[in-house]
Order: C-alpha cells, then structure tokens, then sequence
C-alpha cells in the first residue's frame, strides 16, 4: 500500500501536485536520473480512496472506527457506506497500511476496501 501515490487535490512539497480529476501528477525522471518539474513529463497516479462499510451508525463498529481513525490524519479520501439507511459519509485520512488491516479485523475484509 505504501509507495508512489499523491495526495487528491493538493499541490505537494516534491513538486507533484493533485487535480479535482482524481489523478495526482508526479515529475518524471530526465535522462541522468535526475527529476526536473519544469523539463520532465507529467505521468499520472490515481488517487486511493479507502471505501468502509458498516451496519448502522449506532453499531460499535462505528464508535470504533471513529477513535481509529483520529490515529491517522491525512488528505485521502474515506467513504463510509451505512448498509441500514443507505447513507455516505466522507472522511479524510491517511491511507495506511495499520489503518486497513484493523478495519479488515474489525469489519471483515469486503468490508474495508481500498481502491
């Protein structure tokens, strides 16, 4: 989960930056190797966004989910999807590996998707 990926709709401090389009554009490496923003082509990272489906927002889960998630603050995209009122909620974070891998505990695994 970890490795190149940019940050939706913001400009970031190695001269990447996001569009609204959902793609992150990232400097391309010249001929010594070397990244040049201003002579390099742009190459395109789609954004990741951590999609969470639970049963209700009064179940526990939720409660969970919400001290969890104060633990990893960010700029990704989080959707929560309440299965009894078909009801979405967005949330930001950062998109961490600890952070899937204690949802998919607590969820199951089609329960906490990252796409």
């Amino acid at each position: 989960m970890q490795g190149l990926r940019g940050s939706c709709g913001s400009k970031q401090g190695d001269g990447s930056s996001a569009s609204s389009s959902g793609k992150a554009t990232v400097p391309s490496e010249t001929g010594d190797g070397s990244l040049s923003h201003s002579q390099a082509r742009q190459r395109t990272v789609p954004c990741l966004t951590l999609y969470v489906k639970l049963r209700s927002e009064d179940s526990p889960e939720y409660e969970r989910l919400k001290l969890v998630h104060m633990m990893f603050p960010g700029r990704e995209r989080m959707v929560i999807y309440f299965d009894d009122t078909k009801k979405t909620v967005g949330a930001k974070c950062t998109i961490h590996e600890a952070l899937v891998r204690e949802l998919r505990e607590m969820l199951g695994d089609e329960n906490a998707v990252v796409k």
